[in-house]
């Protein structure tokens, strides 16, 4: 299974973009995660891409938070990720 040519023919990726990169890091990272895990937070989220290569790669992960500031990224993460919240988590004030 070629993650990335699934993702780029998808178009999971920045919709004005033809060229889809994710990092081999971030492939190596959720490769990290239990087969069958509770909720997920991913900080920096991006397109909320790490909940489709963690399907992809047969990840059961009940709930998938994302946490993006990247205006260009928002649109795509909240259609990819359960449960999103727009921020920059070094401005964050406490209560959240």
């Amino acid at each position: 299974m070629n993650i990335r040519k699934e993702l780029q023919e998808d178009k999971i990726l920045y919709q004005e973009s033809e060229d889809v990169h994710v990092p081999t890091s971030v492939i190596e990272a959720i490769n990290l995660i239990p087969e069958s895990t509770g909720n997920l937070l991913d900080v920096g989220c991006g397109t909320g891409v790490g909940k489709i290569i963690a399907n992809h790669l047969g990840k059961n992960i009940k709930e998938y938070h994302g946490i993006e500031f990247n205006k260009s990224a928002i649109i795509q993460a909240k259609k990819n990720v359960d449960f999103f919240l727009e921020a920059d988590i070094e401005n964050l004030e406490s209560g959240y």
